[in-house]
């Protein structure tokens, strides 16, 4: 629901959203958002951000939008004082992969096993 959105993204301080509004139409709705979550790690006691959802309508891709939206993240990310920024690929998702590669983005390393505890 729109409330729990707000709740989740908007209204939550360890979250930021940028929005992708084309300059070039008169309607100005937006084409595209990046959400971040601010991440510390608490053995370095350093920060950064992941950029846990970045989405650009299909009409709109190609058109550099998702690299705005990186390199805005990065501009918050420093203007913040953190020192990393992540984003990540679902395996199935060889496209957005293949896009981060194409612009630059560093791939990093699997970060090993990873698991989860049931809570149900």
């Amino acid at each position: 629901t729109p409330s729990r959105l707000r709740a989740l993204v908007l209204d939550a301080p360890e979250m930021r959203g940028l929005v992708a509004f084309p300059a070039d139409r008169p309607s100005r709705l937006p084409v595209g958002y990046a959400l971040l979550s601010r991440r510390t790690d608490l053995i370095t006691g350093r920060s950064g951000y992941d950029i846990a959802h970045l989405f650009v309508q299909d009409v709109f891709r190609g058109r550099g939008i998702g690299r705005a939206l990186i390199a805005a993240a990065r501009r918050l990310a420093l203007a913040e004082g953190c020192t990393r920024l992540t984003i990540s690929a679902h395996p199935a998702n060889a496209g957005a992969a293949a896009a981060y590669r194409a612009i630059g983005l560093a791939e990093r390393p699997a970060p090993g096993p990873s698991f989860s505890v049931a809570l149900v």
